[in-house]
């Protein structure tokens, strides 16, 4: 099973089928998903984490963890950050090396250089114009021919840029095995309790 928790919507692929779910109502949909594609112990999961909402990140997180609470610990879960897996993929040649990542702005996204390691911003205007050099993010919502997509099959991940294939089996891929996840922040979560 990979469920990828970096695009616009969760998805779930298994036995090369795959769940979509909106991001909306996600604490009622996602355990009732998981419920409904039967984890069962010893499963493997392999889970891209991405930070999104507060809200998010802890109703997936928390849901995982417990059902593998409840099967005492017996899921075999694989993390790993979208960042690094395109880092191993642009150092692999299969992805370029300049990645537009969508922030949910009205007027611009991130762009990301993986040569320099930098940050900056692009305006969605211009990314109409852009060439091969760039990568689009996975997102439902945008459609443009430099858009990376990828999915499960055969227990590989497969991934499609431009008119190349490459199936990756997830053992070279950089998943690391853990027991718990935790939430993949941007920013760190503003609670906080006032000492008296």
């Amino acid at each position: 099973m990979l469920i990828n928790l970096s695009s616009d919507k969760v998805e779930i692929f298994q036995n090369n089928n795959i769940t979509i779910l909106e991001k909306n109502n996600l604490e009622r949909n996602f355990p009732q998903t998981l419920k409904r594609l039967n984890l069962q112990k010893n499963n493997k999961i392999y889970i891209i984490n991405w930070p999104w909402s507060f809200t998010t990140l802890r109703v997936w997180t928390l849901t995982i963890n417990i059902i593998n609470r409840l099967l005492k610990k017996k899921l075999n879960i694989y993390n790993t950050s979208k960042i690094e897996l395109y880092k191993f993929l642009v150092w692999k040649n299969i992805l370029p090396t300049k990645w537009i990542i969508y922030i949910w702005q009205r007027k611009k996204a991130r762009l990301y250089d993986f040569t320099k390691n930098t940050y900056d911003y692009i305006l969605y205007s211009e990314i109409k114009n852009l060439n091969s050099n760039y990568f689009i993010d996975k997102i439902y919502n945008i459609n443009h021919n430099l858009k990376i997509d990828f999915y499960l099959e055969n227990n590989n991940l497969v991934i499609k840029f431009l008119s190349n294939i490459h199936k990756i089996s997830f053992k070279n891929l950089p998943f690391v095995k853990t027991n718990l996840i935790k939430p993949n922040y941007i920013l760190r979560p503003n609670i906080c309790l006032k000492n008296n």
